[in-house]
């Protein structure tokens, strides 16, 4: 993954820790106003870790090139 991919990825995880943040730390209650994907039913919104957030991962690698294109999108398009 090139770094410009990598860095536009972190932009939106903070964004969406921030979303996260602004609903007292629950993903559920912010799910509509994060950016997700569902792999393997989870909801997604850090790829750059697996579906536990335990590890990091190559999203392009674990989640798809069509997923983290269409994750991006999504942000591009709030």
């Amino acid at each position: 993954m090139n770094e410009e991919r990598k860095s536009l990825l972190k932009k939106i995880v903070a964004y969406n820790a921030k979303k996260i943040d602004e609903n007292g730390g629950d993903v559920n209650k912010a799910i509509g106003d994060i950016i997700t994907f569902q792999y393997e039913g989870h909801s997604i919104w850090n790829p750059l870790l697996d579906e536990t957030l335990r590890d990091r991962v190559d999203p392009e690698e674990k989640y798809g090139v069509n997923k983290i294109e269409r994750f991006i999108e999504d942000y591009n398009e709030k």
